[in-house]
């Protein structure tokens, strides 16, 4: 009775309770203490089975975070030590992390993979999280989308259903490489129509040398349409030059005849000097001489721009 008193009030575990339990049954006496005891014994049994079965349930069997809480409550309450209370204040401890994790995860934009790794690790815990099913939700959708990625990757299609792939991918909230490798595909088929329209129609050798910049920029500089870019700029330069030199032709011719006008009297010596400033530096062979060095240089500078330099003045 005395020993059965001692434990009255006090935390023992359940393997001393049990070996106080087999010494009284041996007295053959029924004392309160003892009665208490037992009732204290199996008190303690359950919930080292229960703790157990909740350490080490998988799938549908497993617990929520409030049900854990309360185990842990009723355990430390119950006045015995029992083995797997640490297990169980580690798996609350978890728990509760990975709701911050998955709550997190829905709330920002995160990396595929760590969607993934996530599922993984709470697929391990003996814990239901309901907010992992969110994730979840949010994994499969992202799959989805990559998957209808991957078809307009290899297939193309117009590039409004191409944008509104992008739109929907970027709505997700899930960061993939496919992601920008879709971004890049838009934007080099947006440069794919604007070197057509180029081609097509009436441009500038400025246009001409920003396109080219941008092909450099996407990978796109020994493609067709650059190729044909290229080849127009080129063009374009030439012309650029021959008109230079045929303008200081007729800019000198100008000044000729200007000078002769006014030998005969004809042109008045103030608007003799308003022209001859704009006429002298392509007057004569030197001025021809320069205006082709002038369209030269303007010509390197624009070919500068196109291997991927700064932009050319439009002409």
């Amino acid at each position: 009775a005395a020993a059965a008193a001692a434990f009255v009030g006090k935390q023992f575990d359940v393997a001393m309770l049990e070996e106080l339990a087999d010494e009284v049954s041996h007295v053959g006496l029924e004392l309160p203490e003892v009665h208490f005891l037992r009732s204290r014994l199996q008190t303690g049994r359950e919930l080292q089975s229960r703790i157990a079965a909740v350490l080490g349930a998988t799938g549908d069997e497993r617990c929520d975070i409030p049900a854990l809480k309360a185990l842990q409550q009723q355990a430390a309450s119950c006045g015995l030590a029992l083995s797997g209370l640490e297990g169980l204040s580690a798996a609350v401890e978890a728990a509760e992390a990975m709701q911050a994790r998955a709550r997190d995860s829905i709330r920002m934009r995160k990396p595929l993979a760590e969607l993934q790794q996530l599922l993984e690790d709470a697929a391990n815990m003996p814990v239901y999280v309901p907010e992992v099913e969110a994730v979840s939700g949010l994994l499969l959708k992202a799959q989805e989308w990559l998957r209808r990625a991957g078809t307009a990757a290899n297939q193309g299609g117009p590039l409004k259903s191409l944008r509104e792939l992008l739109h929907a991918g970027e709505r997700l909230g899930v960061e993939t490489p496919a992601t920008e490798a879709l971004r890049a595909r838009i934007r080099q088929r947006e440069w794919e129509e604007s070197a057509r329209r180029a081609l097509s129609g009436k441009t500038s050798i400025n246009t001409l040398a920003e396109l080219l910049e941008e092909s450099a920029r996407l990978g796109a500089f020994n493609t067709r349409h650059a190729n044909n870019l290229r080849s127009r700029l080129e063009s374009a330069l030439d012309w650029d030059k021959q008109a230079a030199v045929l303008l200081g032709r007729a800019l000198a011719a100008a000044s000729a005849k200007m000078a002769a006008l006014a030998a005969a009297g004809l042109v008045d010596e103030e608007s003799q000097d308003d022209y001859q400033p704009l006429v002298a530096p392509w007057a004569g062979p030197d001025g021809q001489a320069a205006a082709a060095a002038a369209a030269a240089d303007e010509a390197a500078a624009a070919v500068a721009a196109a291997m991927g330099g700064s932009s050319v003045r439009s002409r």
